[in-house]
């Protein structure tokens, strides 16, 4: 099974996202830089962990067909908050409700629960979802 591989990036300088991401080293030979492009002067810069966040697509889409990526949250149902997250080889949906776990990192499938998922949005322009859930 072949998936779409595409990137975007959380700029921290412009406070936006930009979608246009092209990943890999640059002449700098930095292995944390990457070149994107920047859609309102049309022009490729280099981006690096100082200048943002760099997030792939999972190939997934929510219920709405909206594409899930990495750093987005997504309600599954039933008052259940999760972070989409990379980790230990795979997508995974890690959850906000901690409490709930006892604490506990506690994570589902993503690939099970996609279709039922909705994005509400992501950690970098919605950073209020991240306080909410602590307080629970």
């Amino acid at each position: 099974m072949s998936r779409i591989i595409k990137f975007r990036a959380w700029s921290k300088t412009d406070h936006k996202m930009i979608y246009k991401v092209l990943c890999g080293n640059t002449e700098t030979d930095n292995p944390c830089s990457a070149v994107l492009h920047k859609e309102d002067d049309f022009a490729w810069t280099e981006f690096d962990k100082f200048c943002g966040e760099i997030m792939q697509f999972t190939g997934l889409l929510d219920k709405n067909g909206k594409e899930i990526y990495e750093g987005d949250i997504v309600d599954v149902g039933k008052g259940l908050i999760y972070l989409v997250e990379f980790k230990f080889g795979e997508f995974r949906f890690y959850s906000l409700n901690s409490r709930l776990y006892g604490g506990e990192e506690y994570h589902i499938s993503i690939g099970a629960h996609s279709r039922d998922s909705k994005v509400i949005g992501n950690i970098y322009e919605n950073p209020e979802f991240l306080i909410k859930q602590e307080v629970l």
